[in-house]
């Protein structure tokens, strides 16, 4: 499960408080996300103003959402079924983002690049 959290970032492992973004961010501060098809995406919003995600761009043959009004620490859960790339707001806010969705890989890619991650290691 991945997700976007419409508030600040964590710094060093520490959490910043200081930091407020008006972006939806991931767990690794970019507000553009990548998942491999089947993942499913959550957002939650865990400000004190309401949010409302919307899609504003979906690719060929990709179904748009709207997560109608979060209130704080309300959720939103997508999953998309073709590979593509998303664009979506904070229909109540300046927030914005982006969700790419990855094709499946072969076993054969996937075990190569499991391989070359743990090199670099």
């Amino acid at each position: 499960l991945h997700g976007w959290i419409d508030t600040g970032c964590w710094s060093d492992g520490w959490w910043d408080g200081t930091l407020e973004l008006d972006a939806f961010v991931d767990v690794t501060c970019s507000d553009h996300t990548i998942v491999p098809l089947g993942a499913a995406v959550e957002w939650v919003n865990h400000r004190t103003e309401a949010a409302r995600v919307i899609s504003t761009a979906a690719p060929p043959g990709g179904a748009t959402f709207d997560s109608g009004t979060l209130l704080e620490d309300g959720r939103f859960r997508f999953e998309p079924r073709v590979s593509g790339t998303w664009e979506f707001k904070n229909a109540l806010g300046e927030a914005t983002g982006m969700l790419t969705v990855t094709a499946p890989q072969s076993s054969a890619w996937l075990a190569a690049e499991a391989a070359s991650r743990s090199a670099r290691r």
